[in-house]
């Protein structure tokens, strides 16, 4: 054990010996201006990389509201094929009858603690149409966005400012009441 920490102490003074002497005044260290530019450039750097990452994060979440939005569409299907309907238009917030995966503000399973609306409304005379909405970082319904009124009658997911609005479509079947 001896042997090998003098052969250690000897590798090191051979190592330090190859290295270049130390500035005069200053054996040791880094100067203050070292030290300064070197905490600029990691707060420039910092600077540059916080909107990515706060932009990375959003899309995550949005990501997660759309996972939410196609859960929800399946279950509202299937309820429509057990039933051959779907559920009466409710408030926003709430769960529609008959759906038991609808997630709700302050459940801590809403990105951005935004809140859900489910929409049934009736089209010309007897045809239905069917969206869930998303309302986003701001939590409420985008101003001038499309209410009461079948606005993307073509299935899909669309974006309406920080909104996401899931159509299940057109159907040619009446819609039920509000909250039944």
């Amino acid at each position: 054990m001896l042997q090998q920490y003098r052969s250690f102490v000897v590798f090191r003074q051979r190592l330090l010996s190859q290295l270049p002497p130390a500035r005069p005044g200053n054996p040791q260290g880094f100067t203050l201006l070292e030290l300064l530019v070197v905490l600029a450039i990691a707060g420039i750097l910092s600077v540059m990389a916080f909107p990515l990452m706060v932009g990375a994060a959003n899309k995550a979440r949005y990501g997660e509201v759309t996972i939410q939005l196609d859960a929800i569409a399946t279950e509202i299907n299937s309820l429509y094929m057990e039933r051959g309907s779907f559920p009466g238009d409710v408030f926003p917030n709430q769960r529609p009858a008959g759906v038991n995966y609808f997630p709700l503000q302050g459940s801590n399973n809403i990105p951005f603690d935004s809140k859900y609306d489910y929409e049934s409304w009736t089209v010309g005379s007897s045809q239905c149409y069917i969206q869930v909405t998303f309302f986003g970082k701001n939590g409420s319904r985008e101003p001038g966005s499309m209410m009461n009124r079948a606005a993307y009658p073509q299935p899909g997911l669309y974006e309406f400012g920080d909104d996401r609005i899931l159509s299940l479509g057109i159907f040619n079947i009446p819609c039920r009441p509000s909250n039944t």
